[in-house]
């Protein structure tokens, strides 16, 4: 799939990860290629171990690659300063892992709060409420994470990491914890997620070959390399 004009959308050429062992180097990734237009929504499947979870890392420059190179919207994070890199994702980035990850003792508005706190700007409180009440969690906001649902946790830490407003939304196994209804909601507030604010790109990994399904683009991690 072609990237969109004028460098825009997510671009990764010839990405290769390499983990020293105590018999050599571990090749994780060996030459991924991948192109997503602003707006596209991506399922990555694949065996366990196969190097999904790294690749998410690697394309929100939570780790660097040993070759190649990540570019969104035309710039590659991995050659920015660390101030630098650590803004980019803060501000380009959203996460969304397998564990929800949030504070314990921070109700749901002060979790997806959070984020912003490096930062904070005036309109983070109208963003938060606004995001809340999106993920249908508006009468939940004051309740700590103790007090929610697997899947009320989950569609919590999806309002945090938007809370940015991130052209990239990166997702590690956001179902694998959640019921099946618990689960179709999440999913749904992703696609969603793709198709609001501007064009952002999300890229999910899952085992579960449904999930997978329900997003246009979809592929398989295998060998070292997508296909």
């Amino acid at each position: 799939m072609p990237a969109g004009a004028g460098g825009s959308g997510l671009t990764v050429a010839g990405l290769v990860k390499d983990y020293p062992t105590p018999t050599g180097l571990l090749r994780v990734l060996d030459g991924v290629e991948l192109a997503l237009r602003p707006g596209a929504s991506a399922a990555i499947t694949g065996a366990s171990g196969c190097g999904k979870s790294t690749l998410l890392f690697l394309l929100g420059a939570m780790e660097a690659p040993s070759q190649g190179e990540v570019r969104l919207d035309g710039v590659d994070p991995h050659e920015l300063e660390p101030d630098d890199q650590a803004r980019f994702r803060r501000e380009r980035v959203g996460f969304v892992f397998q564990d929800h990850c949030l504070l314990p003792q921070c109700t749901a508005y002060e979790n997806v709060l959070a984020p912003t706190l490096p930062d904070p700007r005036a309109d983070d409180a109208r963003r938060a409420l606004y995001l809340l009440d999106r993920v249908g969690l508006a009468d939940r906001r004051g309740h700590l994470p103790g007090e929610l649902s697997g899947g009320e946790k989950q569609r919590v830490a999806i309002a945090r990491a938007l809370i940015r407003a991130p052209r990239l939304l990166l997702c590690d196994e956001p179902t694998g914890n959640l019921d099946g209804e618990s689960a179709d909601r999440v999913a749904g507030l992703l696609l969603d997620a793709a198709a609001s604010e501007g064009g952002r790109i999300v890229v999910l990994v899952t085992h579960d070959q449904d999930l997978a399904a329900r997003f246009p683009d979809r592929f398989t991690l295998a060998g070292g390399r997508l296909g």
